[in-house]
């Protein structure tokens, strides 16, 4: 049976959709971003160090610095205290971008479908990370009191 010009174009252009396809699946690989690095994950200051570090009446201003260095903020409560907090925020975002293969296929003049939820370029997962921790110093500059919490969302 021989082939038409119109067959042929027919061929073609199934080829062309199923390396579309290859591509934008294979796309989702490279592009996306590795697991969430993020600057709560290089820092020293984490929920874990700090019950496992700060000890009331006994862990002082200096190894509190050493571990977790400076505060974000410093004041004096009613008692005449030191008070220290340290405020870590760290958002992470992936997306499985489809641009790359919307291009391809508005070029080689495909009709391909996306989802609703890829019009704008790809499905977005993002992430946020929250550590918040207050310090309170006696006179003696050793801790008195201290509270963590952590959150992600």
């Amino acid at each position: 049976m021989k082939m038409t010009s119109l067959s042929r174009f027919f061929l073609l252009g199934i080829s062309l959709c199923a390396l579309l396809f290859l591509v934008a699946c294979s796309a989702t690989e490279w592009q996306s971003m590795p697991p969430e690095q993020s600057h709560l994950e290089h820092d020293p200051l984490s929920y874990g160090a700090v019950v496992s570090r700060v000890q009331k009446g006994v862990t002082t201003q200096e190894e509190i610095l050493r571990n977790f260095g400076p505060p974000n903020i410093t004041t004096i409560n009613r008692q005449g205290r030191e008070v220290w907090m340290y405020d870590r925020i760290s958002t992470a975002s992936q997306s499985n971008n489809w641009s790359e293969a919307r291009r391809f296929s508005v070029f080689f003049g495909l009709g391909v479908t996306e989802p609703s939820s890829m019009k704008d370029g790809g499905m977005r997962k993002s992430s946020t990370r929250t550590l918040t921790v207050i310090i309170t110093f006696d006179k003696n500059k050793r801790v008195v009191d201290y509270s963590a919490r952590a959150t992600q969302f």
